[in-house]
């Protein structure tokens, strides 16, 4: 490779709608000078009972890591999501043995594994784990998931970015040298455009508003916030914002407005769902505080948009999230899935308007120093770094190879 010219990079990014991780690199592709090409990963679902739709599946995702050939690295946006997660399903192998660039990682969450099959008896089982042996043979090296990952896929990235302390350490305890990891505090998301206030006609003026955005998902532990809610004063309303297409978090939507009717918050509980990004805007610009409950996190895009909105924010004392708060971030924590505490804190910074003013303004300045422009900055760097470390390698080869034959 002959790096006289700056180096060439593709990305892969996720394809599934409304996803923070496609939103991730939307923001961030247009400060990656390197990148020249983004290529969406499948969100669709292809099972082993349709062996030749598989076989297509899987030849996609060869083409897809083929295409980097014609480039001089690859920077991956890490998904969860490769087909499925039985052996023979899952393909994230299929697409690392392909791939030939150099790769960079960003690494939103630790991958989820497969397991064993249960087993089956008689001939047709017989026949199922012979298929199963060889699948494994071929995309794993005859290796059980954790060790392919640990020997084989861990090896193959040049350089992992991280949003959560917790995942630089797995990966340090999993082997990867330090300086092939960077940490760094997600970016805020900041909405363009002029907030739409026809969000807010079904808030009565009168009304205190407590913010729930995001996804819903059961490790945001939204609960927290509705049975706190029952502990407020009356004049206090909870407005959830956040998409809820598929049947999972459907399913997790009602559940939180029967505990809404259980509990006697019914009608200070809004579901908006999705809305607008003008709409959204709007919300933030009324809403009085942001709640975060989560159970778990690592780097959250709800909160860089509460964070980039100035609002003040009362959330859970999990590690991520103690490290934004560490880092400059306007939040006022509470003991994570103590309701009291989440209660007693919002009680605190809604009465407070001088507190209020703090975190509003601690959240703005993080806002104007954590920006997709300077993660851009980095990252590109690090995709230069793994294109020329790549090139070194391949010149050394060359002179190993002309010394042999002189």
């Amino acid at each position: 490779m002959n790096f006289h010219r700056p180096p060439r990079a593709i990305a892969y990014t996720s394809s599934a709608h409304l996803c923070g991780i496609a939103d991730y690199h939307g923001r961030l592709a247009p400060h990656l000078p390197a990148v020249a090409t983004t290529l969406p990963l499948p969100s669709n679902r292809v099972l082993r009972d349709r062996p030749l739709a598989l076989l297509e599946q899987r030849c996609h995702y060869r083409k897809l890591a083929a295409a980097a050939d014609s480039y001089d690295v690859a920077l991956l946006q890490m998904v969860t999501h490769w087909n499925a997660f039985r052996v023979g399903e899952y393909l994230l192998p299929t697409f690392l043995r392909r791939l030939r660039a150099p790769l960079v990682v960003v690494m939103h969450e630790w991958l989820d594994g497969i397991g064993n099959e249960p087993a089956r008896s008689g001939l047709l089982g017989h026949v199922h784990r012979l298929a199963i042996d060889a699948f494994r043979r071929f995309d794993f090296d005859g290796l059980a998931f954790e060790r392919w990952f640990q020997q084989v896929f861990l090896p193959r990235v040049s350089h992992f970015i991280v949003h959560a302390e917790h995942l630089a350490d797995q990966l340090s305890r999993a082997g990867v040298a330090s300086e092939r990891i960077t940490f760094c505090i997600q970016p805020t998301y900041p909405i363009a455009g002029q907030p739409d206030e026809s969000a807010l006609v079904d808030v009565p003026p009168n009304k205190r508003l407590v913010v729930l955005f995001g996804f819903p998902h059961p490790r945001k532990r939204y609960d927290i916030a509705l049975r706190a809610l029952s502990m407020l004063p009356a004049d206090v309303m909870v407005m959830m914002v956040g998409e809820a297409e598929d049947e999972f978090r459907r399913a997790y939507v009602n559940e939180l407005r029967q505990l809404a009717s259980q509990i006697g918050v019914a009608d200070r509980f809004m579901v908006m769902g999705e809305m607008p990004s003008t709409a959204v805007a709007s919300i933030f610009s009324r809403a009085d505080v942001a709640v975060a409950p989560v159970g778990y996190a690592t780097g959250s895009a709800a909160l860089g948009y509460l964070i980039a909105a100035g609002l003040p924010i009362v959330a859970s004392d999990v590690p991520s999230i103690r490290a934004v708060c560490d880092a400059g971030a306007g939040m006022a924590l509470f003991e994570a899935g103590n309701v009291t505490a989440c209660a007693d804190t919002l009680r605190y910074v809604l009465g407070d308007r001088d507190v209020q003013a703090t975190l509003r303004r601690r959240n703005t300045q993080f806002a104007g120093v954590h920006t997709f422009a300077k993660l851009g900055e980095m990252i590109d760097h690090r995709l230069q770094e793994a294109a020329g470390q790549s090139s070194a390698v391949v010149k050394t080869r060359h002179i190993a190879q002309a010394g042999a034959h002189s």
